[in-house]
């Protein structure tokens, strides 16, 4: 399994473009595309607690880890990378990684996607890990059709077929079964990213 992100840029000046004026549209959002990084492992042996705080000013590239590369490049708008510079993606918490999160892709959904204490995140100070090795399970690597939990079957990395199976099973349920009244009382409930199990 591997991660891949880009970032927009929308000032890149990348060598070998089209002069700006020149570009069409198609080639401007192309040329402005900028690679964050690549990802392949969670670097298990890299324990370090640290996060690049919101919004980043600087990509801080950590030299230690050996399964992630991060682009160095001055069309690289200052990215926040995940725990302790591992790739994430834009949108993502800078207290976990790519990798971390997906390896829990699993039916049914029974590990949270996130670490205890991962949440909330953005803040100058890297997270309280109250238990280390608890904390690195979320940083294993697993084989691919592996599952992070044995009651669950893989989702192989992908939340795509995770949210699938559910959906069909549910839908399947309602089906053979149809809704019951009780369903009509429970109130609904919020997701929570970083909930334990």
């Amino acid at each position: 399994m591997g991660a891949g992100t880009f970032a927009y840029n929308g000032q890149a000046d990348v060598k070998g473009a089209p002069a700006p004026a020149d570009r069409s549209d198609a080639e401007k959002l192309h040329h402005n595309l900028i690679p964050v990084g690549l990802m392949w492992g969670n670097d298990p042996q890299d324990t370090t607690n640290t996060t690049t705080p919101f919004p980043p000013t600087k990509t801080v590239i950590n030299p230690d880890l050996k399964e992630t590369i991060i682009t160095d490049s001055a069309n690289l708008p200052a990215q926040h990378l995940g725990w302790n510079g591992r790739l994430n993606g834009p949108a993502d918490l800078n207290t976990t990684s790519c990798l971390a999160c997906h390896i829990m892709a699993q039916y049914p959904a029974l590990t949270s996607l996130v670490p205890p204490g991962s949440v909330p995140d953005g803040g100058p100070n890297p997270p309280d890990i109250k238990d280390m090795d608890e904390w690195m399970f979320w940083f294993q690597n697993i084989p691919a059709a592996t599952s992070s939990n044995a009651s669950a079957y893989s989702t192989d990395f992908s939340f795509q077929v995770a949210i699938s199976l559910t959906n069909f099973y549910a839908a399947k349920d309602a089906a053979e079964f149809g809704h019951r009244a009780d369903e009509y009382l429970v109130a609904p409930v919020p997701i929570g990213r970083g909930v334990s199990d």
